[in-house]
Formats: structure tokens, sequence, C-alpha cells
């Protein structure tokens, strides 16, 4: 009897679990699953869709210091057509606008003062309007009403944002959000390499039409590695699923499907040594010059820093037609990447005449200068003839002491100019390095057939001359003639300048970007003891009293270089012309172990020995002294003022560019400098009083340019 009551009672209770488990379900079901459906079958309610951005992924450098990176801002945007919509709800006749296309007279609904009436006058009452462009929302509203909101205010304050926040709630077509937008925690340091973005454009991609009710797109990379690396920075988008009653009125969220984040970008760049080449160049008060250094082992680049520079940051949410008009309009050119940017390499390329010497065998040979050759009609002089002097017999190591011309003239006409450019190839010169930066030049290594075809005549020993002293139309990067100085650094090894060390996806995968050899130089035929000849050359060009270098003389870093000089096309200043020249200085240090290879060129300067040097050795002892436990606090760059000055002499303190503690910033840990919050210093910048160049092209008859005199000390 007790068996038959309990077996009644275990069915009763199972049937109460039951019946409760299927109601569970179905209510789960109605509220749950079916959520939207129902919602969307209240009468007036919809749901609709906004599209949300990914967030952008970080540049960092080599050490993961941040240099671009994302902050939060808040903006007020408005959709016209639900604007308009309730004003049409609420109003009989609609106010119309008139306006002329194509010489045809056409009408529209004056969203104008639709807007006003029903979005910015309830906002006066709260003191939230701050005015519309009338002609932008006009045009917004002929192209784009139906799925791009209208940004009514960008950047708002903490404070306003939840203002508006709180106040909005009963206006149609209104919605607060936030967003990520791009930030340059360092003002304008490394501008030129990292680049800018634009603010999201107001266009629906065709793969992305008819997909949301709402479109917000994407920022993106206009220049630098903002815009090389904007398919791996770019985040995957996101979904928010709005609730709309009858009014227009978004009233709460349905759903949300949060954004990817965008890769994570690692620069071979030390952020320490851009800081320091970048202060060192305002120090020096050049206006139109750039340095790079590169790591001669690896080719990665560990600093490369262009004057004039701009702030990223005035782009940020976007730039004001003002400030752009300033940026463009000046002739210092701002945007300009000078490390990539062509020009005559004069002296320096005598380095790579002396490997071309090498590879034809005729670099033991001895030869004599008297102050010049003579090449057909042309006396070529080298620059000693100016002060009544020759070198008399040399060795290449000491003619690249002396920076003799009439010793390469003979040389590379001894070589070939088919060697010449061979070994040109080699080192990447004559075409772009492939760097991720837009804009590179590739520069200009003349040969027999481009003289054909662009000249119309036959090349001559006096071209070859010309190119042997990397004048005429020869041209190059200061990022090539750094690389080339890199692999005579590490006797042999050219590696392609590498940008870009790591990418990290969100999932924290890694993809490494690998140094690529692009010649051995030994392998070609090019010894070794060879390349120490030229070493050495350039050992002599700083150490040696007779050097052409002796002001980036270190006894602390024993350095070697090459100066040079070359003319280039006349400046227009304060509506006069005006010659100009380029001072350069290639080098690398220690000399022993080589450790950074670095090349400067300076604008309307004299002469690499004394413009160019100088601030090679002030950037080589700083940057050493790193190893030697220097620590320094980064603090936001301001941007670098061009200018026209011309420059005799450029001078630091301290004796022979070496490692003044007053020039560094006060001491702190590495790990400090990551997302650290600092003030930004006044511009430190310093001027010169501009001076009239001495160095002139002399011209034939016909007006070709003869080699200039080129007194690089």
């Amino acid at each position: 009897m007790v068996s038959r009551y309990s077996l009644r009672l275990y069915v009763i209770t199972l049937v109460m679990i039951g019946g409760f488990a299927a109601l569970c379900m179905r209510l789960w079901i109605l509220q749950v699953k079916r959520q939207h459906e129902f919602a969307a079958l209240v009468p007036g309610t919809s749901i609709v869709t906004q599209r949300v951005p990914g967030v952008r992924g970080e540049i960092k450098d080599r050490n993961g210091i941040t240099l671009a990176s994302n902050r939060a801002a808040f903006e007020v945007s408005l959709n016209l057509a639900d604007i308009e919509a309730e004003y049409r709800r609420l109003n009989k006749t609609v106010p119309k606008f008139q306006y002329t296309v194509g010489g045809r007279t056409r009408e529209e609904s004056d969203i104008v003062a639709i807007v006003k009436e029903v979005v910015l006058q309830p906002l006066e009452t709260k003191g939230l309007d701050a005015g519309v462009n009338a002609t932008q929302l006009r045009v917004h509203y002929r192209s784009k009403k139906d799925v791009i909101p209208f940004r009514y205010r960008q950047d708002l304050t903490f404070q306003e944002f939840a203002t508006f926040a709180e106040y909005n709630l009963g206006l149609p077509g209104v919605h607060v959000s936030v967003r990520p937008v791009r930030e340059y925690p360092f003002g304008s340091l490394a501008c030129h390499i990292l680049g800018y973005v634009r603010e999201a454009e107001d266009v629906v991609p065709d793969d992305e039409k008819g997909r949301y009710n709402y479109y917000v797109g994407d920022d993106t990379g206009l220049a630098g590695v903002e815009k090389s690396m904007n398919a791996e920075l770019k985040g995957t988008p996101g979904v928010r699923e709005l609730l709309k009653n009858e009014k227009g009125v978004l009233t709460g969220e349905a759903g949300y499907k949060e954004p990817r984040p965008g890769s994570s970008v690692f620069l071979t760049i030390d952020a320490r040594m851009q800081y320091i080449v970048e202060r060192i160049l305002r120090e020096a008060g050049v206006g139109r010059a750039c340095a790079v250094i590169i790591k001669p082992t690896t080719g990665e680049i560990l600093a490369m820093a262009s004057v004039p520079s701009y702030d990223p940051n005035s782009f940020i949410p976007s730039i004001s037609q003002h400030e752009w008009d300033a940026y463009t309009s000046n002739k210092t050119l701002p945007f300009q990447n000078r490390t990539t940017a062509a020009s005559p390499p004069g002296s320096t390329f005598k380095l790579v005449t002396a490997l071309s010497a090498a590879l034809a065998g005729v670099d033991d040979k001895r030869l004599y200068c008297d102050g010049g050759q003579g090449y057909g009609k042309f006396w070529m002089k080298c620059w000693i003839s100016n002060q009544g002097g020759s070198h008399g017999s040399l060795d290449v190591s000491n003619a690249l002491k002396s920076s003799c011309n009439d010793f390469f003239y003979q040389q590379g006409n001894l070589a070939g100019i088919d060697k010449i450019v061979t070994v040109g190839r080699l080192l990447g010169l004559g075409e772009p390095t492939g760097v991720p930066l837009d804009g590179e030049g590739g520069g200009l290594l003349p040969t027999p057939e481009w003289l054909r075809m662009y000249g119309r005549r036959q090349w001559g020993s006096a071209d070859t001359a010309q190119v042997s002293i990397g004048q005429g139309a020869m041209s190059a990067t200061p990022l090539q003639m750094c690389n080339v100085t890199a692999t005579i650094a590490n006797r042999g090894l050219c590696f392609i300048p590498r940008l870009i060390s790591t990418v990290v996806d969100a999932d924290g995968e890694e993809e490494r970007k690998p140094s690529v050899l692009k010649a051995d130089l030994t392998r070609e035929g090019i010894t070794v003891d060879q390349i120490e000849k030229i070493r050495h050359g350039m050992w002599l060009v700083v150490n040696d009293g007779g050097g052409t270098a002796r002001r980036a003389y270190s006894a602390k870093h024993p350095t070697a270089g090459k100066t040079g000089s070359a003319t280039v096309p006349k400046i227009i200043v304060n509506g006069e012309e005006r010659e100009d020249t380029h001072a350069w200085f290639v080098s690398f240090a220690p000399y022993d172990e080589p450790e950074i290879s670095v090349c400067v060129r300076v604008e309307g300067g004299k002469a690499g020995g004394k413009v160019a040097a100088p601030i090679a050795a002030e950037i080589i002892a700083r940057v050493l002294a790193l190893d030697d436990g220097y620590k320094l606090r980064m603090r936001p760059m301001p941007e670098a003022h061009g200018n026209f000055d011309f420059f005799d002499e450029i001078t630091f303190g301290g004796d022979g560019g070496a490692f003044d503690d007053a020039g560094m910033d006060e001491a702190t840990d590495l790990e400090d400098m990551i997302d650290q919050a600092v003030e930004v210093p006044e511009n430190e910048q310093s001027e010169s009083e501009p001076a009239q160049p001495r160095i002139q092209p002399a011209v034939d008859e016909q007006g070709k340019v003869e080699p200039t005199t080129d007194s690089e000390q």
C-alpha cells in the first residue's frame, strides 16, 4: 500500500517538474529567442542596425613604446531621415528650399529649418546647441540622409557627453555615442614614419550597402605606416541593434556584436633614438634636413627624422581648412619625408666608385691629382685647385680622406660605367628600397642607355667622371646612402632596409618580418680586404689630421665617415632666386664592431664636413650613450618649423661632438616611457642668421653644368 502511494507521488512530481520546465522553455523562446520578432510587432517600434567600427590597432616601436594609440571620443550624430519624419508627423506642411544644379532649379525639404525646430531649439533650452554648418547639412541631406548619420558635435568633453546623454532621450534622430579616435602621444615625433589618418568618409562601400540602417565608417590611413599598413591596423566592425519608437527616438539597445580590434604593428624604430635625432636637428636650427640610422648587421631602420615636420594630431578628429592651407602653402614642405627624397649625393658616392674599382680589380692603383682632368672640351676640377694646389699621388684610402675629385674621375673611368652601375644596383641605388612609406624616391643611377633615351647623345668619359663623384644626373636618397654605408660597415652584406618588425593580431598571433639580404659583395667578387681599404679611408676622413670630417671625431666612439656636398636647382626665397647646396655626411660607429650607420643631409649647407658631420657626431654620441646607461625622458615633440637659412657651419657644445649630459632629458626607466602622460615643452628650435652660398656651378656655352668645386673641410 505504501509503495503504491510512493509511485503516485513520484509520477505527480515528474509531471509538475516537466510542466514547469516546458513553461520556462516557452517563456525563454518568447522573451529571449523571439524578442526582436515581437518587438517589431509593437505599433511604431522597430529595430535598426548600426555599424560599429573596429578599434584601430596601435603602432609601437621595437621596445613596445606606443607611438600611435586610440582614445575615447564622444560625439553626437543626427539621423536626418528620422528628424524629417518626426517633423512631418507634427506639421501639415514642410518648408522647402530651392537650389541650382547644372543650370536647373531644384526643390527639397528645408532640412536646416527642420533640424533647428526639432532638435536645436530643444537643445538650446539646455545650453547644448552649438549651431550647425548649413551648407554641410544640406549636402549631407541630399546624398546620405537615409544611412549615414550627420555628425553634429565631435570631441565632446565628458561633461558635455553626460549632459547630452541625460537630455537627448526625447529627441528623434539624435544619437550620442563613444568611438575610438587616433592619438599620437608624442606629438610630431616620427610623423613622417607614422603618417596620419582621415576620419571615416561619408561613403558606404558597395560591399556593405544594405547591411546597416546607420553606417559609421572606419578611419583610414592617408600617409606613412598608417597608410601602408592600413589593412592590418583596421579592425573588424561590429553591429549594434537599437530599438526605435514610433517617434523615431532610440529607446534602447536590443543586441550588440562587439567589434574586433586591428593588429598592432611593431616598428624597427627605437623611439629613444628617434627622439634624440629629432631633438638634435632642432638644436642645430636647420630648417630643411634629415637623418637616418640603420643597424648594419640587420638592415633595421632605428630612426629616420625629417624637418620641418607636422603634428598628426592636427588631423584628429579632422583638420581645419586654415590648418591645411598653412601646411600645404609652406614652401619648406613639412609633409615631405626628406629621408626618402632623392638628390645628388655628392662625394658620398665616391664610396660606390671605390667599390666599383674593387670589383674591376683596379682599386690598388695609385693615381695622381694635379688639380683636375680634361675630358674633351671639359676641364673637370678638383676642389683643391681653388686653393691653387693638388693632392699628388694617392691610394684609395687617402683619396677618400681628402675627398679628391681628380682621383675618382680617373678611378671611375678605369672601373667603367658598367661596373659602377653593377655595384650601384647591388646596393639598391636607382630604385626604391621598398620601405613601406608612400612617396619613396628611387633616385637615378645614370647609364649609357638612359642618356641615349633622354639626353639623345652618346655616353662619354666626362659623364662617367661626373657620376663617379655623385654629381650630374646622379641622385640618391639619404636612406639609400645610409644603407650603402651600413654595407661597408659590416664588410659587404647589403640588407634591404626594414621598418616593420612584427605584426600582432587581436589573438596574439605574431607575424615576424625577417631581415632580407639583398646582396653579399664578397660573393660578387669584392674581397673583405678591398672593403677594409675603403673602411680605413673612412676612418682617416674623421680621425686623421687631413681628413675632411675632423668635426666628427670622438675618442669614446671611434667613427668612420665620408663627407659630401652637391649643387641642386636654384630656389626662390622671398621672391629672389638663390643658389642652394646639400651638405651630406655618412658614417658608422664604433669602427671595429659597428652598431649604427648614420646619414645626415642638410639642405642649404655649405659643406658636409662643417655642417652635416657635426650633427652626425652629436647623434652618434648621444645614441651610443644609451648603451652606457644613459636614459631619457621622452616628451611630446613640437613641430619643427622650416627655414631657408644657409649654413656655413654647425657647432654643438663639447669637444668634437662629445656627449654632453646637458643635451639629454631627465633620466627615467624605459618602462616609464610606455603610455606616459607628460607635458609638451616649449618649441626649442634655434634659428640661424642666413648667409650667402659660396658654391656655384660652372656652366659651358651649351648650358651643361660641370662638376663644382667640392670643398668638404
